[in-house]
């Protein structure tokens, strides 16, 4: 069986943050299960940390799922979206608010489809030309009938309709939903479906999504992603390629909050065939436009002078061949997601948004993240691992780590059941580390203290380890600094002098002598410190070429990513990537356009004028002067005609707007 197509993308949209989080990884549960997952969390919150509570609610399903035992699908999906549910329940409490949706979509062996689902996020079937929403949106419209309070039209008249009923965080627990919604609301018979679960078929995709591609805009009432788009894109586009171009749809709708989209696809080999359609009626419009130039031209030659009437109108279709081929050049299946943010106005939409770094929008995110490489039993004294070219291997406690020409990353978890999230520390090459302890006998006294030595560069993220990483230079350890909570890098110059330290999330501190008290370092912010002075020489922003250094670190690993979305992302959301404008050129006609002076609207792209005809023949107009046979008018007529009807035909007939929908 071929290959299962899978890839996700996401943009900041309207929002000052990005609170979505979206993901897709292929999982072997010790269970037995063979799963590909795709999940899209939509945080709720704002300031209230929201992209915090959809982040853990994907870690902790994607943990959860690969160490459950159980062997039944919904009841795996059920178990791990109430796990995500209790870890982010505190996160909730102690922001006064934070909480998150989830929509999970799990291929399981290749063929069949389960589902769960909290809130509003959605998630689709693309079936046959025809777009269908699996899911129901836990909102008050639906979900107060389903309780017995009031009538689905009261329900759906209400002031209230939209308000989200379930939610990631809120309370202890949630009623986790696996139903199948089709043609009906009726969540006993959705759930008996969900249970069942959805055989797929060849050609067949799945969608999942954050409300922001698909909900209704506010100021033109229409959807930001049309049904109709994401059909023609599911049909045409694989993997991250269609993510992305659904979600320029919406951008250039002006979409007001963040989108997010996850696309798994069924093999389908006449999915490249529609995908060059365009190419075939395109083709077929020129050959037509030519060969009535050409019958154009035989009259011309019959009623005004061959010659100079020859060359007036061999020139005037080569112009008009030029624009219909150009247009042509334009639509090719890899510039169609530009093409469509063309036409709804990405370009002009992007250029008015305050643009942080091109670079900061990874720029090749990986369609389908492969099983984790089994970690190897840990015995005492040993307190990680670290991932090279390759297999895992241990590592010791007080031993001194070197890395050598490949960039590593290094787990610490010994094994102690309070730690359910590995601290992870990305380290370039060349890079020298020694840990003096790591401490977790208890999740709340849990931490790690690390000597970095000159020339090391490291990116920490301290996961589970409450009282985070204690970083200390080897020229002199009481100097340290401190982050708990999230991410700080660390960049130890070879001579010694200084180190750059820079808070990307979390609460960041640094001392000069073990009994100071500890300064804050202010997230968003790098400090230089002079080691041998023991004082700070800068302290300023995070720049932009920092983050790209460290984003390209991060994204070479399933967990980097986990930790770019997390720490660098907060701080350097990705911003719509600038479409280039295709610009059709006028085809030119005979009577020139006058222009309208109250039309504010941009000036249209002027034409280009075909140069006048001299009376000189040219070696071109002698060429298609002689091809011409001896026909009379008639014969010459007839058969350019039948042939342009004939290819026209053939070639329109291929393209879907020429045959019966299904």
């Amino acid at each position: 069986m071929a290959e299962i197509i899978s890839g996700y993308h996401y943009d900041i949209g309207g929002r000052e943050v990005y609170e979505d989080r979206v993901n897709i990884q292929s999982i072997v549960t010790p269970g037995r299960l063979n799963l590909l997952v795709a999940v899209v969390a939509d945080g709720v919150g704002g300031e209230n940390k929201g992209e915090r509570a959809s982040q853990t609610a994907i870690d902790t399903l994607f943990q959860y799922l690969r160490s459950s035992t159980e062997t039944d699908v919904p009841t795996l999906l059920i178990n791990a979206v109430q796990a995500a549910n209790q870890r982010v329940h505190p996160i909730t409490r102690e922001t006064g608010g934070a909480s998150s949706t989830m929509a999970v979509a799990a291929v399981h062996e290749g063929h069949k489809l389960y589902i769960a689902n909290v809130g509003d996020s959605r998630i689709y079937l693309c079936r046959d030309q025809a777009l269908t929403q699996l899911s129901l949106d836990h909102t008050y419209a639906n979900v107060m009938p389903w309780q017995g309070q009031i009538s689905p039209d009261e329900a759906r008249l209400s002031p209230r309709a939209e308000a989200l009923m379930r939610a990631i965080g809120p309370r202890p627990e949630v009623p986790v939903d696996i139903g199948f919604y089709v043609n009906m609301t009726d969540p006993q018979v959705a759930h008996g479906r969900g249970l069942s679960g959805l055989p797929l078929r060849e050609g067949d995709s799945i969608l999942v999504c954050s409300d922001g591609l698909t909900k209704v805009s506010s100021r033109t009432g229409t959807p930001f992603t049309t049904p109709e788009e994401i059909v023609r894109v599911l049909n045409t586009q694989e993997g991250e390629k269609a993510a992305r171009s659904l979600i320029s749809f919406a951008l250039g709708r002006n979409a007001d909050d963040n989108v997010s989209a996850a696309v798994i696809q069924m093999p389908d080999l006449a999915r490249h065939k529609r995908a060059q359609r365009p190419y075939f009626i395109i083709g077929g419009a020129t050959v037509t436009i030519l060969l009535v130039a050409a019958v154009i031209v035989y009259f011309l030659l019959q009623n005004q002078g061959r010659q100079q009437a020859f060359l007036s109108a061999t020139a005037t279709a080569e112009a008009i061949s030029a624009n219909v081929v150009g247009t042509s050049a334009a639509v090719s299946a890899d510039e169609a997601s530009a093409l469509a943010a063309a036409v709804t106005g990405t370009a002009e939409a992007a250029a008015t948004q305050t643009a942080v770094v091109a670079a900061y929008t990874p720029t090749s995110t990986p369609t389908q993240t492969p099983t984790a490489t089994p970690r190897p039993t840990l015995i005492p004294n040993q307190i990680g691992v670290f991932f090279g070219a390759g297999e895992p291997v241990p590592f010791p406690l007080a031993d001194s780590i070197t890395t050598e020409s490949e960039f590593v990353q290094l787990s610490l978890n010994n094994d102690v059941s309070t730690i359910e999230e590995d601290a992870v520390i990305f380290a370039q090459p060349d890079t020298q580390i020694m840990f003096e302890n790591v401490t977790s006998d208890s999740a709340a006294e849990a931490g790690i203290s690390l000597i970095l030595y000159e020339g090391g560069d490291i990116f920490v993220e301290t996961g589970d380890y409450k009282n985070g990483a204690d970083i200390s230079p080897i020229e002199d350890t009481r100097v340290s600094f401190l982050v708990s909570g999230s991410c700080m890098s660390v960049q130890y110059d070879p001579d010694g002098g200084t180190i750059a330290v820079a808070c990307y999330d979390g609460d960041c501190r640094y001392r000069a002598e073990e009994r100071d008290e500890l300064t804050p370092l202010t997230r968003g912010n790098l400090l230089r410190y002079d080691v041998l002075e023991r004082q700070p020489v800068e302290t300023r922003r995070i720049a932009a070429s920092d983050a790209a250094y460290y984003q390209n670190i991060l994204l070479r690993s399933s967990a980097g990513r986990s930790v770019y979305n997390q720490c660098i992302l907060p701080l350097f959301p990705p911003t719509p990537t600038p479409t280039a404008t295709v610009t059709k050129t006028r085809v030119p006609t005979a009577t020139p356009a006058s222009s309208s002076g109250g039309d504010s609207s941009p000036s249209k792209p002027t034409s280009t004028p075909v140069p006048k005809p001299t009376s000189t023949k040219t070696a071109s107009g002698s060429a298609s002067l002689a091809v011409l046979p001896g026909l009379g008018a008639v014969g010459l007529t007839t058969f350019w005609l039948g042939l342009g009807a004939v290819l026209g035909l053939v070639l329109v007939a291929d393209h879907p707007l020429g045959r019966k929908r299904p």
